[in-house]
């Protein structure tokens, strides 16, 4: 009697273990995608900038659904004003990118700061 009780003692650790791995797994799987979709905006923002520098003068937000997971992405760019670096012929922007997204009850964030540099003629200057 007292073996049946260690082993079915031991079964129901043996569950719940499981079931906390098939929860980090579906965790892990929702930070996953948010990654590799911040990775992609930021490939697209540095783009964008590259083929249209009034990109760089205005914060932009989006919103959108992917893979059952709802996303709002933010970027938030600031020029640095560099009066040392004299007649340089580009600007430097400090980017703040914010990507943050809900799987059911659970939310996430990942926020992702760089910086840009641009020409200046490029820039309309």
């Amino acid at each position: 009697m007292i073996a049946v009780a260690i082993v079915s003692i031991g079964l129901v650790m043996i569950l719940q273990g499981f079931v906390s791995s098939l929860n980090a797994v579906k965790i892990s799987e929702g930070t996953l995608t948010a990654c590799m979709i911040a990775d992609s905006r930021m490939a697209y923002a540095q783009l964008e900038s590259e083929n249209n520098p009034e990109f760089m003068r205005a914060e932009s937000s989006e919103a959108f659904v992917s893979e059952n997971l709802e996303f709002s992405w933010e970027f938030i760019p600031e020029i640095i004003d560099m009066p040392e670096a004299g007649d340089i012929n580009e600007e430097l922007f400090s980017v703040t990118s914010v990507l943050n997204w809900k799987d059911g009850k659970r939310k996430g964030d990942i926020k992702i700061e760089t910086l840009f540099r641009q020409k200046k003629e490029a820039a309309g200057f």
